[in-house]
């Protein structure tokens, strides 16, 4: 084997074992069904398959429905300061996706090995800027390593940071940026001038700084809207450790029922299981509705789908709910009722 193949060879096994580390970590079935894979290295040897240009996976949030295209990148160290995201066409191909509407990011693992990276970054792809990035900047877009939940994916394709991802090339020069040009008089109030400038260059700051506190500390709705996907992803998952950490310890109404505590709820759920009902519940996470009561609770409205089936392969049954939800001043959930639409 030649030098370049057994190097194609092994930069391929590793963007295997990252890939399979994306699909099983941080994107697994429980949370997300995988629409689209694209075709490994050893297909389109034998013959390339056109599709393969688009990223690597497309999955399916299982609590909102939300689609998203994920394009897995692994490097085990950077280059010049620098780690490259993505290859010429797809740098091309990646901004046209985004113009027919698709959502697309980039999860890039770097350090340790390809089966477990050292960190991991999930990087949307409105704010790629570069086919490289900074380490600097890379470290705005760390996450755990562990599954990613649908709450950090509407935070991911809702927010953007302030910075860009550019390698900052230089700018053209005209040639006249240089020119130094004499000040024929000065101006008698110029300390004037520079004292009103810092002390408006200080209020500045300190407007700034205010304002960056206030929005870095997340308000009570979106806590609560938070809590709403996570506590779907929850119960979609069969996590019931964390279903607990949501519910408060003991529900007022709960489709009917009054006073039970959440352990209760909790048993139910594993006893559905047992009997291989799966079920599955989708938020419309635009129609999340947080109303705060005059008694420190919130009365929170939002649209859902619920999904039943009581053998694999059978055709699900659909029911659209609207669902009222009171939750505590400490945002625990309290009070759950539907209406069948």
């Amino acid at each position: 084997m030649t030098n370049s193949n057994s190097f194609r060879q092994d930069s391929w096994e590793k963007g295997s074992q990252f890939e399979n580390y994306v699909e099983t970590i941080l994107f697994p079935k429980s949370l997300y069904k995988l629409l689209h894979k694209t075709n490994d290295y050893t297909q389109n040897a034998q013959r390339y398959v056109d599709s393969s240009q688009k990223p690597d996976f497309k999955f399916k949030c299982l609590t909102t429905g939300t689609e998203f295209w994920v394009e897995a990148k692994y490097r085990s160290k950077s280059y010049n300061n620098k780690y490259e995201l993505l290859s010429e066409q797809q740098f091309g191909l990646f901004p046209k996706m985004l113009e027919d509407g698709e959502k697309i990011c980039i999860a890039l693992g770097y350090g340790g090995s390809a089966e477990e990276p050292g960190h991991v970054a999930i990087i949307p792809m409105p704010e790629v800027k570069s086919r490289f990035i900074k380490p600097t900047t890379l470290a705005n877009y760390k996450c755990q390593k562990d599954s990613f939940q649908s709450y950090q994916l509407e935070e991911l394709f809702r927010n953007t940071l302030a910075s860009d991802i550019e390698l900052n090339e230089p700018t053209q020069l005209t040639g006249k940026e240089d020119e130094y040009k004499p000040i024929k008089k000065k101006n008698k109030n110029i300390k004037a001038v520079v004292v009103v400038l810092a002390l408006l260059a200080l209020a500045s700051t300190f407007y700034f700084i205010n304002t960056f506190n206030e929005a870095a500390v997340p308000s009570s709705k979106e806590i609560i809207k938070k809590n709403v996907i996570r506590y779907y992803d929850a119960v979609n998952s069969n996590d019931y450790n964390t279903m607990l950490t949501i519910l408060n310890p003991m529900i007022k109404h709960w489709y009917g029922q009054i006073n039970i505590p959440s352990s209760q709820i909790v048993k139910s759920a594993k006893q559905t299981l047992a009997k291989k009902v799966m079920t599955e519940s989708i938020v419309d996470v635009e129609s999340i509705d947080v109303i705060p009561q005059t008694d420190g609770r919130y009365l929170v409205k939002f649209l859902m789908v619920y999904k039943k089936e009581h053998s694999l392969g059978e055709e699900s049954q659909k029911t659209n709910l609207k669902m009222l939800t009171y939750w505590t001043s400490d945002y625990k959930l309290e009070y759950i009722s539907e209406i069948r639409l």
